[in-house]
């Protein structure tokens, strides 16, 4: 039922005010306790803990406990099907979801290109000195069949995920692709071949945070 959610969030909220933890206001996602150091991220059933004390740690799940069947990973290796590889001692972490791209390829049946793309979309070499900068002209190709338009959609979509998590290289190419993927053209068909080939080519993109 398309009520689930709402109805588990508000089942959930209600159970968790009995201990004291409440959404934290404008900030989706975000919980706080009334008192305690300790706040988490939650995203559908993962929850993503940041506390102070063990103690504290451990009075969360007492409460989910009493209602829900609870697994924990203290090393915080695996959260919402991201990678976590803490490095306390040099002060970063590193993020990426190493399976996504070659499950993502092949279940879209992509094709690894035969030259490494690095690049996840085309540009225009500017042409430095000139006064003048020409513009690409404008796409006057055929709109695509409804299948091929399906196609894209769904990679796009599914490469979206993967960009906002890991790779925030490719949110300028996915959003001119999404820009027209309504009456998606050839050239919208050969800028999604074009970011298809850059995701295959790098398959293990690392997202580095300073903590």
């Amino acid at each position: 039922l398309k009520q689930a959610g709402r109805i588990a969030n508000d089942r959930l909220t209600t159970h968790l005010a009995q201990f004291g933890y409440r959404p934290v206001p404008l900030t989706p996602s975000l919980w706080m306790h009334d008192t305690r150091p300790i706040t988490f991220c939650l995203i559908v059933d993962d929850f993503g803990v940041k506390y102070l004390g063990k103690e504290h740690a451990m009075h969360l799940l007492r409460a989910l406990r009493a209602l829900y069947t609870v697994t924990e990973d203290w090393a915080g290796t695996l959260y919402s099907g991201l990678t976590i590889n803490w490095n306390y001692p040099a002060k970063y972490v590193d993020i990426s979801m190493p399976t996504y791209i070659p499950d993502m390829l092949h279940k879209l049946q992509h094709k690894p290109p035969a030259k490494h793309q690095g690049a996840p979309h085309a540009w225009i070499t500017p042409t430095y000195g000139a006064k003048i900068q020409y513009a690409a002209p404008a796409d006057a190709s055929p709109v695509l069949p409804a299948a091929d338009i399906t196609d894209i959609q769904q990679k796009i979509g599914t490469l979206l995920y993967y960009a906002v998590s890991v790779d925030p290289f490719m949110l300028p190419a996915l959003g001119t692709i999404a820009s027209s993927q309504a009456k998606a053209t050839q050239v919208t068909k050969d800028e999604c071949s074009w970011l298809m080939d850059y995701a295959a080519s790098n398959p293990l993109s690392l997202y580095l945070i300073l903590i």
